[in-house]
C-alpha cells in the first residue's frame, strides 16, 4: 500500500534490490574497507539491546538515509536481530544464545550503492553450568576392593565452552574417611570423571557412603553442578557370628514340660545376606547326646526337649554354635549352663506295716489305750527342704491317734476303748505332705478292723418262756424252741444250748437241742408227779472263755383223768377185845362223808349163826384239811398294754373239810408281786347248791414288758378254821411284748467324712439302732426319708449300712446331710426313730487350675521403681482347701536383654497372690515389649500357664532436637502456591508415640504453611513478583518460628526459627493498582447505589400501604377486641420512649387475612403436621424461632435495657423492670411471610361463640390470624376465654354439653410468653371457693404495673415489691347481638381464692377437669394484665397480697 502510494520509492527500492543482487553476484566489493564491519554483543542480554550502526561501515563522510538487507549466511535473523533500514540501527530482537547461534552475517546497500558487510559476534558468557546426565548415580564396591582401584562416573557436561567449560570436580560432603578421592581426564571438550578407592573399605563399620560430587566451570564466580553418588559397598563374608554372650547360665525346675523355652542364645554376624545370616545349633558330640534340650535354628532359643530329673542330673552343660549362611560358613562357639533346680516333684513315700499277727489291718476290741495299731515309715526322693515330710491320721472318730520321735517312724496306736459291737471297722487316712512349694501328698486310706474277743453273754429273747402242754405226750415230742443272741462275732457269737440238770424240776422228761434250742420230751409225763416242771436252760457260747445266760421254763402240764380210785389196802383185817369200851376205835379209814356200815354178827356155831345190822356212822367235821387249788400252777399270757381292773385269770382252791368254818377260803398273794401291779379278789358262787370260793387276779397298774416280762405269783389260800390250814399254788403271769417303744439309734446324729474318690458302693458308715420291744417289734427296718435327692447313697434295709451309689463332687457339693429312719415293725402303725447323717466330701485334686486367658497384656510406665507392681495373675481352681490353694512362680522370663544388664531378671511374683512386680526400672527406648510366662500349680502339681505381655509406655523425656540450629530459605521466582520451597527436621529420643514430632508455626502466616508431619514449608499462595519491579531486587526476608512437638497436650516442644527470602516475590509488598481495579470498584459502587435507590422505594411504598391499611382498619376495630394497648397515649406524664405496647404471638397479628383459604398441610401451624391432632410440637418451634428471630420489645428504653441486663437471673417474681415478661415479640405478618401465607386459614366461614350468651358471626375470622382487638371482659365481668388458659376450668354444664366436633377436630393450639402463661394459672379459679363476680369502678387514671407470675414454689423473692394481683381490664360492647349460649363455656370469674397466699396457684382442676377452650376463637390479644389507660377493677373485699 505504502508503494503504491509513493510510486517512486517504490521503483527505487527494486532498483536497488536489483543492484544489490546484481553486485552480490559480480562479487563487488565492500565500500570503504575489505574488512567487514565486526559487531559483538555478549549473550543474554535484553531485547531491544543495541548492537551497533551499520553506518560505522560506510566510507568516511558518506551518509546514506536508507539500506537493504541481505544475509549471507543464508538462514533467517530476523527473528533474533532488529535492524533500522532507515537509521542502520541494529538491535536484538530477543535475548541471543551464545550457545544457539553465536554469529550472525549480512549485507546492507544503501542508496548510494555502498555495500556494507556486516559480521555480528556474540560473545559467550557464563551462563551455563555444568550439568551431570543424571543427578543421582549408584555404584557398587565391595568391601575388598584394593586401594587405588577406579570406577568410571558419568561426567558433567557444559554447554559452555573455552574456560567456562567444566574445569574440576570436587566431593562436597558424605566421603567419611576419605574413602574415596576423585581423578580426572580431559577428552576433547569432556573432563572425564573417576572414582577412586582412597582407603580400603569395610562394609561391616559402613555400609553406604552418600558422595555430593560437584562439578565447576572456569566462570568466575564458578557455575556448579552437583550429582549424588550412592555407593553401596558389597559384603565379603569376612566376619564370624559373635555371640552376645560367651556362657549362658540359666536354672529351671526339674518340673518343666518338654516345649517349654528355656532361654534365648543370641549371635549377630556383621555381614549381611546370607553371609549374615546365623543358624544356631547343638554341638551332640561334645554335649547333650540323649538330646534333653532343642535349640531352634533361626531363633536360638533354646527348649526343653525332654523332662528333667533332678535327681539324675543336676546341670547340664550345652556347647552351642553359630555359624552364617555363606558359601565357606564362619563358625562360633558358646556355652550353655543349664542348672536343673530341684522341684517337689516326687511324693512323699508311705509304708504301713499293721502290727497285727497276720499282718492285716485290724485291731482287738479288747485294746487298750496306747496299744500299737501299726508302724508308718516315711520317705521323700527331694532333697533340702521338700524331703521334709509331715503325716496326719484323718478319721477313726477320736479312737486312734499318732505318735512319732524322728519324724521318720511313725506309729498308730489306739487313744480309745474300742466296742466292736458298737462299730467294728474304721477308716484311716494318713497323709504324708513335704515342704515343697506347692507342697506334695501322698495319702494312703485304709479300714481298720475291730477283731472280737468274747465280752458279751448269750441273751435270750425273753426273760422267761413258758409252754402249756398236754400229759400224754410220746417222747420226742416239740414242746418249744428258746432263741438267744450273742453280739460276739465268730466262734464267739456261736450259742450252744443246754438244760440243766435238776431231779426235783424233772430236767430228765425234757431234752433240748444244743444248737437249734428246741426243747422236746424225753420220757413220760406225769401230772400228778409234777404238774409245772420248770427248767433251767443254759445258753453258752463258744468262745475261748465261755460266756453263758440262763432262762427259766415253765412247762404246765395239762392232766388227764388217768388214774382210778384206789384203797390204800386191799384187804383189812383188825381184831378188837370183847370188853373194849364202847367208842374205841379199832380201825381208823379216811372218808369224807357220812359211812353206812353193815355189820355182821356170826357165832362159833357149826354151822355158824349170824346176822345182819347197820350202822351209820355220821363223822363230825374237823379242821383237818388244808385247801387245795384246782390247777397245780396257774398260767396266763397277757399283754403289756392290758388296762389296769382288767382280771387276769381266775384260780380256786377246795377245802374237804365240809363245815362253813372249815372249808371257807381267803386269798392272798404271798410273793411275787413286783411294785403291786396285781391283787386277788375273793367271791363266793353257788354252783348246784355249793358255795365256791373264787379268787380273781386284777391288774392294779400298768405293765411294761421291758421292765418286767414275767411274774412268778405265790398265792395262797387259807381256810377259817381252827388252826387255820393253807395252801399255796403258783401263778406264772407272762407278759406278751406290744410295741410300744420307738426303735432309738445309738447316736443321736452321724458324720463322716469320705474322700469325693471313694469307689461307687464302697461302705461310708454303718448306722445301727435298737428296740427294747421284742420279737417282730424290735425288727428294724432302715431307710434314707429325706436329703438324698439324687440317689447318691443307700442303706441297707435290715443292716443299717450306708453305701455309696453314685460318684461324689466335692466341687458339685462339699457336704450331704440326710435323714435316716429306722422303722421297729410292719404294722399299721409302726414306731420310727429318725437320725441326720453328715457325709463330709473330702476334696482330692481332681480339677486343673486354668487361666480364664491364655494370653494376658499388661502396662507399666517407664522410670517406675523397682518392685512396682505389674498386674496380678490368677488362675482358677475349682477345688478347695490346700488343694485349691495355688502357687505361683514365673517359669519364662527374659534375661539379659539389651537395656537391662546381664543375668538379670525382670520381674518376680508373688507365689501366693500372684502379684507380678518389676526388680528394676524400664526405658521405653530401650525396652518397649517383654513377655513373661507365669505358671500356676496346685498342691497336687496340676498346673496351667498364662503368658503376660507387658507392654511399657514411655514418658516424655527429652525434647525434640532440630537437626540445624536455624534454617534459611528462598523462595524461587514465580512459585506456585502449594510449592515446597524448605523442610525443616527435628529428632526426638523418646520412643513410641511420644517419638512423634508434629511441625507447627507459633504464630500463622498468610504466606507459608507447614506440613505437620514432614516439616516441609509450602506456599500458601502464588509468589509473582510485578514486572515494574524486575529492576529492584532489594533483599527482603521474613522470619518464621516453627515448633516441633509431640501430639500430647503435655509433650515437650522446640522452636526454630526459619529465615526466608522473599526478595523474588510480591510478599508484604502494597499491590499496585490498575485500571482494572478501578473499573471494577466504580461499577460496583454504581451497582450499589442502583440497589439503594430502588430498596428506599419500595421502603417509601410500603409504609404508604400500611397507613392506608390502618386506616380502613379503625372502623373494625370497634368491634372486635385489639391486641394492641398503649400505656395512656395522650398522658403527657410518660415519655414516648417509654411506652410499652403488648405484642402478640405469631398469629395474632393486626393485619387484615384472608379468610377461606385452603388449610395446607404440613406448616408448622397445621394441626395434623404431629402424630395426632392439635399437635403443640411444630407450633412450639415456631414460637421458639421467632423468640430467637425478633428481639422482646422494640420499644424498650436503653436506661430500662440496661437496667434488666444487670439486675441478674430472673427469679421468677415480677418486679418493676419485669415489663418484658408480659411482652411478646412482635413479628406480625412479616413473621409469617415465609410460611404458607393462606394456607394457615380454615376454609370457609368461623362461627365464633362467647361466653355471655352472645356471639360473634365474624366471617374475617382465621384459625391462626385475626383482626385486631381489645382484650375485654364482657358485661357481666367475666374475662373472655377466647384461646385463654382461664377456659381450662370447665363446669359441669359444660361437660354434659354438645361439641362440635368439626371444629375440635381441626384445632391447633395457640401459645403465649412463659410469663402469661404463669399469670394465667394465677386466674385459674379454686374448686373450694365461692364465685364473685367483678364491678367495675369509675374510671381512673391509671398505673402502669404488671401482675407478677405466681411462685411455683413457696419461697418468695426478698426483693419483690408489694403488689396485688392485677386484673385485665374489659370493654363492653354494644354492637355485639345475642347469640345462643356457645356449647363450650368458660367460667373465669378470679376470686381472692385463685392464689394462696404464698402465690401458689391452686392447680387440681387443670387435672381434675377436661379442658373446656374453644379451639377455635384465637383471636385474642394477651391474657396478661392489660396495662390500659381506660378502666380499672377491683374488688373492696380483696385484701391486698404482700410478699
Amino acid at each position: 500500500m505504502d508503494l503504491l502510494k509513493n510510486p517512486q520509492p517504490k521503483c527505487q527500492s527494486i532498483f536497488l534490490w536489483l543492484q544489490l543482487l546484481s553486485g552480490v553476484s559480480i562479487g563487488w566489493s565492500v565500500a570503504g574497507s575489505d574488512e567487514p564491519l565486526m559487531l559483538q554483543i555478549d549473550e543474554e542480554q535484553p531485547a531491544y539491546t543495541i548492537i551497533g550502526d551499520i553506518n560505522a561501515g560506510l566510507p568516511p563522510g558518506r551518509t546514506t538515509s536508507s539500506f537493504f538487507i541481505h544475509e549471507t549466511d543464508g538462514t533467517s535473523m530476523s527473528s533474533d536481530l532488529i535492524i533500522d533500514e532507515t537509521t542502520g540501527i541494529i538491535k536484538t530482537a530477543k535475548v541471543l544464545d551464545h550457545e544457539s547461534r553465536d554469529m550472525y552475517k549480512f549485507v546492507a546497500v544503501n542508496w548510494g550503492g555502498d555495500a556494507v558487510e556486516v559480521v555480528i559476534i556474540v560473545n559467550d558468557i557464563n551462563d551455563n553450568s555444568p550439568v551431570f546426565p543424571n543427578s543421582q548415580m549408584k555404584l557398587h564396591v565391595p568391601e575388598q576392593t584394593p586401594v587405588g582401584t577406579r570406577f568410571r562416573l558419568d561426567s558433567a557436561i557444559d554447554a559452555d565452552g573455552g574456560q567456562f567449560n567444566t574445569q574440576g570436580y570436587l566431593i562436597k560432603d558424605g566421603n567419611i574417611g576419605q574413602a574415596f578421592r576423585l581423578e580426572t581426564k580431559r577428552m576433547a571438550e569432556t573432563l572425564d570423571l573417576e572414582l577412586v578407592v582412597n582407603n580400603p573399605l569395610d562394609r561391616e563399620k559402613r555400609s553406604t557412603y552418600t558422595l555430593v560430587i560437584e562439578a565447576f566451570d572456569g566462570g568466575s564466580p564458578h557455575r556448579t553442578s552437583q550429582m549424588t553418588l550412592d555407593v553401596s559397598i558389597l559384603d565379603v563374608n569376612d566376619n564370624a557370628p559373635i555371640f552376645n554372650q560367651t556362657r549362658y547360665y540359666t536354672m529351671i525346675s526339674e518340673s518343666l514340660q518338654p516345649g517349654t523355652s528355656l532361654l534365648q542364645v543370641f549371635a549377630t554376624d556383621v555381614d549381611e545376606g546370607n553371609n549374615g545370616v546365623v543358624i544356631y545349633e547343638i554341638n551332640r558330640r561334645q554335649s547333650d547326646p540323649n538330646q534333653y534340650f532343642a535349640i531352634d535354628s533361626k531363633t536360638g532359643v533354646i527348649k526343653l526337649n525332654k523332662g528333667l530329673d533332678y535327681e539324675m542330673k543336676k546341670v547340664h552343660e550345652l556347647v552351642v554354635q553359630a555359624k552364617d549362611n555363606g558359601t565357606e560358613p564362619e563358625v562360633t562357639t558358646a556355652f550353655v549352663t543349664v542348672e536343673v533346680k530341684d522341684y517337689n516333684d516326687n511324693q512323699p513315700t508311705l509304708t504301713i506295716i499293721f502290727l497285727s499277727e497276720d499282718g492285716s489291718p485290724h485291731i482287738s476290741e479288747g485294746a487298750q489305750p496306747g496299744q500299737f495299731v501299726a508302724r508308718i515309715s516315711v520317705s521323700d526322693p527331694d532333697y533340702g527342704e521338700y524331703a521334709k515330710v509331715n503325716v496326719s491320721l484323718d478319721g477313726g472318730d477320736g479312737k486312734f491317734g499318732l505318735t512319732t520321735k524322728d519324724n521318720i517312724i511313725y506309729l498308730i496306736c489306739v487313744d480309745q476303748v474300742l466296742d466292736r459291737e458298737e462299730q467294728d471297722a474304721y477308716q484311716l487316712s494318713v497323709m504324708a505332705t513335704d515342704s515343697g512349694t506347692p507342697p506334695l501328698r501322698a495319702e494312703s486310706t485304709f479300714t481298720i478292723h475291730v477283731t472280737d474277743v468274747n465280752d458279751n453273754p448269750p441273751v435270750f429273747d425273753h426273760m422267761g418262756y413258758r409252754q402249756s402242754i398236754p400229759e400224754v405226750l410220746y417222747p420226742g415230742s416239740f414242746v418249744l424252741q428258746v432263741t438267744a443272741t450273742d453280739k460276739d462275732e465268730g466262734s464267739n457269737g456261736e450259742i450252744l444250748y443246754s438244760i440243766v440238770s435238776n431231779t426235783k424240776s424233772h430236767s430228765d422228761w425234757f431234752t433240748i437241742d444244743q444248737v437249734t434250742g428246741v426243747i422236746t420230751t424225753a420220757a413220760t409225763l406225769d401230772y400228778e408227779t409234777d404238774p409245772a416242771p420248770r427248767l433251767t436252760v443254759m445258753a453258752t457260747d463258744r468262745g475261748n472263755t465261755p460266756m453263758s445266760s440262763s432262762v427259766t421254763v415253765t412247762i404246765a402240764i395239762q392232766d388227764v383223768n388217768d388214774n382210778e380210785p384206789v384203797f390204800s389196802s386191799n384187804f383189812y383185817n383188825t381184831s378188837i377185845k370183847e370188853n373194849e369200851p364202847m367208842g374205841t376205835c379199832f380201825l381208823q379209814l379216811k372218808v369224807s362223808e357220812p359211812l353206812d356200815l353193815v355189820i355182821e354178827a356170826r357165832d362159833g356155831g357149826s354151822p355158824p349163826l349170824s346176822s345182819l345190822t347197820t350202822v351209820q356212822i355220821q363223822v363230825q367235821d374237823i379242821n383237818d384239811h388244808s385247801p387245795t387249788f384246782t390247777h397245780r400252777v396257774y398260767m396266763a399270757d397277757i399283754l403289756e398294754d392290758l388296762r389296769p381292773g382288767s382280771t387276769i385269770f381266775t384260780l380256786e382252791a377246795m377245802d374237804s373239810d365240809i363245815s362253813q368254818d372249815n372249808s371257807g377260803l381267803d386269798y392272798t398273794i404271798v410273793s411275787g408281786n413286783t411294785a403291786n401291779v396285781f391283787q386277788v379278789e375273793s367271791s363266793v358262787k353257788v354252783e348246784n347248791g355249793q358255795f365256791r370260793t373264787l379268787g380273781s387276779i386284777l391288774l392294779l397298774d400298768a405293765l411294761d414288758f421291758e421292765t418286767v416280762a414275767e411274774y412268778n405269783l405265790t398265792i395262797a389260800a387259807s381256810d377259817r378254821g381252827i388252826p387255820q390250814q393253807s395252801a399255796v399254788v403258783y401263778a406264772i403271769v407272762t407278759i406278751q411284748d406290744v410295741n410300744d417303744n420307738p426303735p432309738v439309734f445309738n447316736r443321736t446324729q452321724y458324720k463322716v467324712t469320705v474322700s469325693e474318690s471313694v469307689a461307687v458302693g464302697t461302705e461310708i458308715v454303718r448306722v445301727a439302732a435298737h428296740d427294747p420291744d421284742s420279737g417282730q417289734n424290735s425288727v428294724l427296718r432302715y431307710t434314707i426319708t429325706s436329703g438324698d435327692e439324687n440317689g447318691l447313697f443307700a442303706v441297707s434295709e435290715v443292716t443299717g449300712i450306708v453305701r455309696l451309689m453314685k460318684t461324689l463332687d466335692r466341687e458339685a457339693q462339699d457336704q450331704h446331710i440326710f435323714i435316716i429312719q429306722v422303722t421297729d415293725s410292719q404294722g399299721p402303725h409302726p414306731n420310727f426313730a429318725l437320725v441326720p447323717l453328715t457325709v463330709q466330701v473330702k476334696d482330692v485334686n481332681d480339677n486343673h487350675p486354668f487361666f480364664p486367658m491364655e494370653r494376658l497384656s499388661a502396662n507399666i510406665r517407664e522410670n517406675l521403681p523397682a518392685h512396682s507392681l505389674v498386674a496380678k495373675v490368677h488362675a482358677i481352681d475349682f477345688d478347695c482347701g490346700i488343694f485349691g490353694k495355688l502357687q505361683y512362680s514365673i517359669i519364662s522370663q527374659p534375661i539379659s536383654q539389651p537395656g537391662i544388664g546381664k543375668d538379670k531378671e525382670i520381674f518376680y511374683i508373688n507365689q501366693s497372690s500372684g502379684e507380678l512386680h518389676t526388680k528394676l526400672s524400664f526405658d521405653f527406648e530401650k525396652l518397649n515389649s517383654v513377655q513373661v510366662v507365669v505358671k500356676a500349680v496346685d498342691s497336687g502339681n496340676s498346673s496351667a500357664t498364662v503368658t503376660v505381655q507387658v507392654l511399657v509406655t514411655g514418658e516424655d523425656e527429652y525434647d525434640p532436637v532440630f537437626v540445624n540450629p536455624t534454617y534459611t530459605f528462598v523462595v524461587p521466582e514465580n512459585a506456585k502456591k502449594g510449592q515446597r520451597i524448605g523442610q525443616v527436621m527435628a529428632t526426638d529420643e523418646d520412643g513410641g508415640l511420644d517419638g512423634i514430632i508434629l511441625y507447627s508455626l507459633l504464630t500463622p502466616s498468610q504466606y507459608f504453611k507447614v506440613n505437620k508431619s514432614t516439616g516441609d514449608l509450602i506456599l500458601k499462595m502464588d509468589s509473582q513478583r510485578g514486572q515494574s519491579e524486575q529492576s529492584n531486587r532489594e533483599t527482603r526476608t521474613m522470619t518464621l518460628n516453627i515448633q516441633a512437638k509431640g501430639p500430647l497436650a503435655t509433650s515437650r516442644s522446640t522452636i526454630t526459627q526459619a529465615s526466608i527470602d522473599i526478595t523474588q516475590t510480591s510478599f508484604g509488598l502494597a499491590p499496585e493498582m490498575n485500571l482494572l481495579l478501578i473499573v471494577a470498584l466504580a461499577v460496583s459502587l454504581g451497582i450499589g447505589g442502583i440497589l439503594a435507590i430502588i430498596g428506599l422505594a419500595l421502603v417509601i411504598v410500603r409504609a404508604k400501604r400500611k397507613k392506608n391499611h390502618d386506616e380502613g382498619s379503625s372502623q373494625l376495630n370497634q368491634i372486635q377486641d385489639n391486641t394492641l394497648q398503649k400505656l395512656a397515649p395522650d398522658d403527657a406524664t410518660l415519655p414516648a420512649s417509654d411506652r410499652i405496647y403488648h405484642q402478640t404471638l405469631p398469629g395474632y397479628s393486626a393485619e387484615p387475612t384472608v379468610v377461606g383459604g385452603p388449610y395446607t398441610r404440613g406448616d408448622s401451624i397445621d394441626p395434623s403436621h404431629s402424630s395426632g391432632r392439635g399437635s403443640a410440637e411444630a407450633a412450639e418451634d415456631d414460637e421458639i424461632r421467632m423468640i430467637n428471630e425478633y428481639p422482646r420489645v422494640s420499644s424498650i428504653t436503653s436506661s430500662m435495657q440496661e437496667h434488666v441486663s444487670t439486675r441478674g437471673p430472673d427469679s421468677g417474681i415480677q418486679q418493676d423492670t419485669d415489663q418484658m415478661s408480659d411482652i411478646s415479640t412482635e413479628p406480625g405478618m412479616e413473621w409469617f411471610k415465609h410460611k404458607k401465607g393462606s394456607g394457615l386459614l380454615m376454609a370457609g366461614p368461623q362461627h365464633l361463640y362467647r361466653d355471655d350468651g352472645g356471639a360473634y358471626v365474624g366471617p374475617g375470622v382465621g384459625l391462626g390470624v385475626s383482626q385486631t382487638k381489645d382484650y375485654a371482659f364482657a358485661e357481666d365481668g367475666r374475662p373472655s376465654a377466647q384461646g385463654s388458659l382461664t377456659a381450662i376450668v370447665a363446669s359441669d354444664e359444660e361437660l354434659r354439653g354438645s361439641y362440635n366436633w368439626d371444629y375440635l377436630l381441626n384445632w391447633c393450639p395457640q401459645f403465649q410468653p412463659l410469663a402469661s402463661v404463669f399469670t394465667e394459672i394465677a386466674r385459674l379459679k379454686d374448686e373450694s371457693a365461692p364465685r364473685k363476680h367483678f364491678q367495675s369502678k369509675p374510671k381512673v387514671d391509671p398505673k402502669p404495673r404488671i401482675d407478677p407470675p405466681p411462685l411455683i414454689t413457696s419461697v418468695a423473692h426478698p426483693n419483690a415489691m408489694s403488689v396485688p394481683p392485677r386484673l385485665a381490664v374489659g370493654r363492653t360492647h354494644s354492637q355485639v347481638t345475642a347469640m345462643p349460649r356457645s356449647p363450650i363455656t368458660s367460667d373465669a370469674s378470679i376470686t381472692s381464692a385463685a392464689m394462696s397466699p404464698s402465690f401458689s396457684p391452686s392447680l387440681s382442676p387443670l387435672a381434675a377437669r377436661s379442658p373446656a377452650v374453644s379451639p377455635f376463637d384465637v383471636s385474642q390479644g394477651p391474657s396478661t394484665s392489660i396495662i390500659s389507660t381506660e378502666h380499672s377493677l377491683h374488688n373492696p373485699e380483696e385484701p391486698e397480697l404482700r410478699i
